[in-house]
């Protein structure tokens, strides 16, 4: 199973650097607002980014704290890559079709700025809470073992305090081992989301040179 999240990992860097490079490939093209609209994404992407690296980097590691500590990185990965999911699915529709078509950057920057608010929570929260709170619950589905308990008490370890990490992390690590498995499977699937949405970005804009 860790091969499996490491090579999920592998490939969504792969579909990630091909978007970018179909988007590049027509930035000459841009207005002044889709150039600094785009300038904006690529901030965030590279957050994504970084945070599945991390992730990557956290599964070399040796024995389950590693292996948890990336699985909270991918849930972190995959809930930034949410906030952006709309605005960049809208972006590249535009795009791809006109690179020189005028963008309304204003409300898309609102968009983005409600979405990191969480303004949006009620109207677009199913689908972030699939990524955070319902991490866990798909899983339990199948099997009821706590996983979602696991998720929600690891996610939150970390992002209350990061001091507290060595205070929390043995009984995060003793629920962790209970459900591995359907978590790092479930992990995998969070970062496919990501490289499937990426290979679908990027096929539009060879839709439109195709055509």
């Amino acid at each position: 199973m860790e091969k499996d999240f490491k090579e999920s990992i592998e490939k969504s860097k792969v579909a990630a650097k091909e978007f970018e490079k179909k988007v590049t490939e027509v930035a000459g093209d841009f207005s002044e607002s889709a150039g600094e609209f785009w300038n904006d994404l690529q901030v965030k992407l590279e957050k994504i980014n970084v945070q599945l690296a991390g992730s990557y980097d956290e599964m070399e590691k040796a024995g389950s704290e590693g292996s948890l500590k990336a699985n909270i990185e991918a849930l972190e990965a995959n809930e930034k890559f949410q906030e952006i999911k709309e605005s960049l699915e809208s972006f590249s529709e535009k795009v791809s079709k006109n690179a020189k078509e005028g963008f309304d950057m204003v409300s898309e920057k609102a968009l983005l700025a409600k979405k990191e608010a969480g303004d949006l929570w009620e109207e677009k929260g199913p689908g972030l809470k699939e990524s955070i709170e319902g991490f866990g619950e798909k899983v339990s589905k199948n099997a009821k073992e706590g996983f979602d308990v696991v998720s929600e008490k690891a996610l939150s370890a970390k992002k209350e305090a990061g001091t507290l990490w060595e205070d929390k992390s043995p009984t995060l690590k003793e629920d962790f081992a209970k459900s591995k498995e359907k978590v790092t499977a479930f992990s995998v699937k969070a970062i496919d989301e990501i490289t499937d949405f990426y290979e679908k970005m990027a096929a539009k804009f060879n839709e439109k040179k195709n055509s």
